[in-house]
């Protein structure tokens, strides 16, 4: 039986607006499961329980599945705002979305997410499975990125990235070293390039230019498998339906 932590139950539940809200009602106990407290955010449920309380009701996963295909605009986050983003001004790309009820907004989650600074082409939705056949590393599914450079790049740079390069990634403000999967690189001008990868690491493509003494100067991911925006402007969304995506979300294997 598939099992997800308690954090991602609740949040396809809908009963949210905000992580640290749900994570504070954990933590007080206001949670339980099977009759029993639990006030670790991280416990493993099976996904589709309906032991799970929140104040003495119900919670479940909401049943109307939702897909949205979003262009984001730099600038905005790929998650809902803490009480300290709004703090500091910032916007969130779930505030794009209109036409939905309140707790099923809430239930939503971006696929894979986008840095601030980077845009283009994400999936919104509250379908849990499809949202981890995309990103789990076995689907090899690749993303399609356009990046302006800072410098020229050179022909033997262009190779190295093909091959992989080592990257430096920190988890828990641990630094480890990571050599990046083979990847595609298609030349627009010696700046400007279409980079295609089949892994997520975290701000992975700049850090990628950054190994062969390059900048990333503005990112925009354009595709997603074969799924690509296709006239949705910046700041504009579309909802569809589940096999629209997974006709679109083809599974690669080697690049």
């Amino acid at each position: 039986m598939k099992k997800i932590r308690l954090h991602q139950f609740l949040s396809r539940a809908g009963i949210f607006a905000k992580k640290e809200e749900m994570i504070k009602a954990i933590h007080a106990g206001k949670v339980s499961f099977k009759g029993k407290e639990v006030k670790n955010a991280n416990f493993q449920v099976p996904a589709n329980s309906q032991d799970i309380f929140f104040y003495g009701k119900i919670a479940l996963p909401k049943k109307q599945a939702v897909y949205i295909i979003v262009n984001k605009p730099v600038g905005f986050l790929s998650s809902k705002l803490s009480k300290k983003d709004v703090e500091l001004g910032k916007k969130s790309i779930f505030s794009l979305i209109k036409g939905l009820d309140t707790n099923l907004k809430n239930s939503l989650f971006c696929v894979g997410r986008l840095d601030e600074d980077t845009s283009g082409l994400i999936i919104i939705t509250n379908d849990g499975t499809l949202g981890s056949k995309i990103t789990r590393p076995e689907s090899m599914i690749e993303k399609g990125y356009a990046a302006v450079l800072e410098k020229d790049i050179k022909d033997k740079d262009i190779e190295k990235i093909k091959k992989g390069v080592t990257i430096s990634l920190e988890h828990n403000k641990k630094v480890t070293e990571y050599k990046t999967r083979p990847c595609k690189i298609q030349l627009i001008d010696k700046r400007d390039v279409i980079i295609t990868v089949s892994e997520g690491k975290k701000r992975e493509v700049r850090r990628i230019f950054e190994a062969v003494g390059n900048k990333v100067v503005s990112l925009e991911r354009v595709s997603i498998g074969s799924l690509r925006l296709d006239g949705i402007r910046t700041g504009e969304f579309k909802f569809v339906d589940k096999e629209f995506i997974e006709k679109r979300i083809n599974a690669s294997s080697g690049i």
